[in-house]
């Protein structure tokens, strides 16, 4: 396995992908909705980023993982929830499917960075022998596939959509 210097940095590197895809792809979108959920993955994103830029931080000091598996299991209670909360209070399922994503290569796109993700985040996770670090990259993984499988069904189904349609209109 790698340096855990070099697997935060990469990691950090994945989450700046997303809030960089978030951001561009958000500023396309005419839908208030589709523009609201792009951007809460910026900040979503954002949120990881600098989770991981205080862990490597602090490894850095101290030679150690700093979050302790019950301080990941209230992060990813926290996030699970407001996602939940959200997905309630504004049925984030039909909104997407409502939005006016022009086209379903956006939805591919943010399907496969957050598959990248969580595909790196379970690797590491699997591979190392520190628990903490294990934990962290467990509680990554999980978060990233819930957004992963929010894309993939969404993009499914506009693919199915877009191959029913009458060639010609």
């Amino acid at each position: 396995m790698k340096d855990i210097k070099s697997i935060f940095k990469y990691a950090m590197g994945i989450e700046l992908q997303g809030i960089e895809f978030y951001n561009e792809n958000a500023a396309k979108l005419s839908n208030v909705t589709g523009k609201a959920i792009f951007e809460e993955l910026v900040d979503t994103e954002r949120e990881h980023y600098e989770f991981l830029k205080e862990e490597l931080e602090h490894y850095e000091k101290t030679g150690a993982i700093k979050a302790t598996k019950e301080e990941l299991l209230k992060r990813m209670r926290i996030e699970r929830n407001m996602f939940e909360d959200r997905e309630k209070s504004e049925h984030l399922k039909e909104t997407i499917v409502e939005s006016d994503i022009p086209d379903i290569t956006i939805l591919k796109m943010a399907y496969l960075i957050e598959k990248d993700a969580v595909d790196f985040y379970n690797r590491v996770a699997s591979e190392t022998e520190d628990e903490n670090l294990k934990n962290i990259f467990e509680m990554l993984a999980s978060w990233e596939q819930g957004h992963a499988a929010l894309f993939k069904k969404e993009y499914q189904r506009r693919m199915e959509e877009y191959m029913r349609t009458p060639w010609g209109g």
